[in-house]
């Protein structure tokens, strides 16, 4: 990969099951972070595209309050949140 292109392949959040708090990403540690609460109306998974070539050996997943899955062929993180609205969720992904 190109030194440059690290600045522009990074994790991003494609689906919030709620209203987003914060995210970052910090690609001196690779470590993207996102953080929400959910509402009454959002139905559905918070999914996260997490690319391959940011994480060429693989990744760690931590959800504080949901249940995430991953499918390394899809580069998704889900994470569950059903029937908790009003509640709030961290989710952490880092290199392995």
């Amino acid at each position: 990969m190109k030194p440059n292109a690290r600045l522009l392949v990074q994790p991003y959040a494609r689906a919030v099951a709620g209203d987003p708090l914060r995210f970052a990403y910090d690609p001196a540690t690779r470590t993207y972070t996102l953080t929400f609460r959910t509402r009454d109306n959002a139905e559905g998974l918070t999914q996260i595209s997490v690319p391959r070539d940011t994480y060429p050996g693989g990744y760690r997943v931590d959800a504080q309050g949901g249940k995430a899955s991953w499918d390394d062929h899809g580069q998704t993180v889900s994470v569950s949140t059903r029937g908790r609205a009003g509640a709030t969720y961290k989710v952490t992904i880092s290199p392995r």
